[in-house]
């Protein structure tokens, strides 16, 4: 069975990008607790090959890159060298950057920049709803523009959002070639048995995690 470890570890379910260069894993460096807090505790026992941090928050200058005024909490500025010291350190290769929600939706361009500064290892995973703008769009396609293809995964959610916002990714990746939609919309809406009581939630290793896998998996593949 596809597990959901496997499908992480694989492909994220918003925003996947494929890039086609290769990523090459960098030796382990000590690494310092820095003002960040972060432990420098060493690895004791063996990380796999190619190891991926499948969900990490990149956190640039405010100055920059401004919270959302509704924000829940002040993160401390995380800066590129910092998380490649940090993975150096966890023996980890790669590494997936998620919009933590202290931007708020529209507003990706940390994420873009730790994206961009990491380079080939790294992977994104943006927020984007019904007021996301054309120019944001690009923006990230322009963050992107070595990779061979870029997925994102539409809604399935009983909020009255779903629809603008699928509609937001559909505009968006009718002007690029490379650009394509897993539609999860219509394939969940097919099989309300996948889901909770809350008809948005999966359950882990279910058959419903296994279909949405799959379903990026051969967006991937083929388009």
């Amino acid at each position: 069975m596809l597990t959901r470890r496997k499908f992480v570890t694989g492909a994220i379910a918003a925003g996947v990008l494929l890039r086609t260069e290769a990523g090459s894993a960098k030796a382990a460096e000590p690494f310092t607790a820095s003002v960040h807090g972060e432990p420098a505790t060493p690895v004791n026992f063996e990380i796999p090959p190619h190891a991926c941090d499948c969900h990490t928050h990149f956190y640039g200058d405010p100055k920059v890159f401004p919270l959302s005024p509704a924000h829940l909490y002040t993160p401390q500025t995380f800066h590129p060298e910092d998380m490649s010291a940090l993975h150096r350190a966890l023996h980890m290769e790669r590494v997936v950057i998620v919009t933590p929600s202290v931007y708020g939706p529209n507003n990706n361009g940390s994420t873009l920049f730790g994206v961009k500064a990491r380079g080939a290892t790294a992977r994104g995973i943006a927020v984007v709803d019904d007021k996301t703008p054309d120019s944001d769009f690009d923006a990230m396609m322009q963050v992107l523009s070595g990779a061979s293809r870029v997925v994102f995964v539409n809604y399935h959610v009983d909020r009255p959002w779903q629809d603008p916002n699928n509609a937001v990714l559909a505009n968006g990746a009718s002007r690029y070639p490379d650009v394509f939609i897993a539609d999860w919309a219509t394939l969940a809406a097919q099989n309300p048995q996948w889901f909770g009581g809350d008809g948005t939630h999966l359950a882990i290793d279910g058959p419903g995690a296994t279909a949405l896998a799959m379903l990026i998996t051969s967006t991937l593949a083929t388009g």
